[in-house]
């Protein structure tokens, strides 16, 4: 199966069951507006083309990049390299507004 049909599988079984629950939901407990479930069916869709788009992208660009950056970083045999990396990204990681909102409880 070629990369991007993977794609599409991973994203239509990650969206698709979140999208069965919102609609069971709707019809069954809590009713919606009808121009806000069709909105919600509407960025499912979007979901479902764009997840595939994404994914493939980051497949063939980014972890290439990652995988040959480690590869160089490790064959430099220098701890010093090494160390200043781990510590960089754990800075990028705390520095990460996203992260923060997420972190905090009760949001």
């Amino acid at each position: 199966m070629s990369l991007f049909l993977e794609k599409i599988k991973e994203a239509v079984l990650a969206v698709i069951p979140i999208g069965v629950i919102v609609v069971l939901l709707h019809l069954f407990v809590t009713p919606l507006e009808p121009g806000v479930i069709t909105r919600f069916l509407i960025g499912v869709v979007f979901m479902m083309i764009g997840m595939p788009i994404f994914l493939s992208g980051v497949d063939l660009s980014i972890d290439p990049i990652g995988t040959m950056l480690s590869r160089f970083l490790l064959n430099t045999g220098k701890m010093s390299i090494i160390l200043c990396s781990l510590f960089l990204g754990f800075v990028i990681s705390v520095a990460e507004p996203d992260l923060h909102i997420l972190c905090q409880p009760g949001q």
